[in-house]
Formats: C-alpha cells, sequence, structure tokens
C-alpha cells in the first residue's frame, strides 16, 4: 500500500520534473519549425537519465521495504504495549479496591481497638480509683495511729475517754482535710 502509494507520488513528480525542467524552453529562444528540425539534433532523452533514475528508484524501493518491515515491527510492539497498558490498568484498579477494602477493614479494627482499649482504662480507672481511696484511708488511719483496732478501741470505747490528749489532737488534725 505504502509501495503503490510512493511509486505513483515518484511518477507524479517525475512528469512535473520532466514538464518544467527538462522541456522547458528558455526566454528569447524560439523552437525550429519541424521541417526545419533534422534528426541528428535531438539527442536521446530515454538513453541519457534512464540508468541514475533506475538506480534512485531501486534505492528508494529498498528503503521503502525495510521501512515497511520497521513500521509493521513498531505496529506489533505498539499492540503489545497497549496490551501491557490495559493489563496494568486492571491492576491498578485491583489494587486500588483492596486498598479501600483494607483501610475499611484496618479502620473498623482500629474502632474495636480503641473500644477494647477504652474499657481496660475504665476498669483500670475504677481500679486505681478504688486503690487510691483505700491509700487514702489508711494513710488517714496511720495519721492519727489508730490502725490496726484502735480506731475500734476509740469508736467502741466510751468515746475519747479511753484515748490520750495527744491522740485526740491527731484525729482531730486528720479530720481537717477530709
Amino acid at each position: 500500500m505504502i509501495q503503490s502509494s510512493l511509486d505513483k507520488r515518484l511518477s507524479m513528480w517525475v512528469k512535473y520534473y520532466c514538464f518544467v525542467h527538462i522541456f522547458a524552453v528558455p526566454e528569447g529562444f524560439s523552437l525550429p519549425k519541424d521541417d526545419e528540425a533534422s534528426a541528428g539534433d535531438l539527442m536521446d532523452v530515454d538513453a541519457v537519465g534512464n540508468s541514475d533514475l533506475d538506480a534512485q528508484l531501486d534505492s528508494l524501493r529498498t528503503k521503502i521495504s525495510l521501512a515497511e518491515q520497521e513500521s509493521a515491527g513498531l505496529n506489533k510492539e505498539i499492540q503489545t504495549l497497549e496490551r501491557q497498558s490495559v493489563l496494568n490498568s486492571h491492576q491498578a484498579a485491583s489494587m486500588n479496591e483492596l486498598k479501600k477494602l483494607s483501610d475499611q477493614i484496618s479502620a473498623d479494627d482500629a474502632f474495636k481497638e480503641v473500644q477494647r482499649f477504652a474499657t481496660e482504662l475504665r476498669t483500670k480507672i475504677k481500679k486505681v480509683n478504688t486503690g487510691r481511696a483505700g491509700d487514702i484511708q489508711r494513710l488517714r488511719l496511720e495519721r492519727m495511729r489508730l490502725c490496726n483496732g484502735d480506731l475500734l478501741r476509740v469508736i467502741g470505747g466510751n468515746g475519747y475517754s479511753n484515748a490520750k490528749p495527744e491522740e485526740i489532737e491527731d484525729f482531730h488534725a486528720g479530720l481537717k482535710p477530709m
């Protein structure tokens, strides 16, 4: 197809070139009349330029066949690259979908992890608060030196009657921060 198109254009070029350049008559030159022309004056145009033109045509045909082969190879490569591009785009779409799903799953897992952590934190805070309340009570009792039954003696006894004056002062000092 390319070669026939090139041959057609080349033949048109040859005709045009011959018409414009070879058969052009310079200004001021007049052609002799038919009866004045002799057979010896005319040159054989076919004999002069045919060998050069044939060599050029052969060279151009060779170049055309090489270009056609290269074009066919490039077309195959283009088709291969297009198929590879389609496969790559499908892979990219699949990977994007998997990423969205994994992000969604990881977000759900993260939310569940946060809920579990919040529950554990509440439990630990309750333990710390109850432990702290017990520690505060124990510290107050130690300040009053009423540990290990001394408190029961004060409470179960006859009020402050069994207590020494220093113990009563310490007891009142311990109650003030409450």
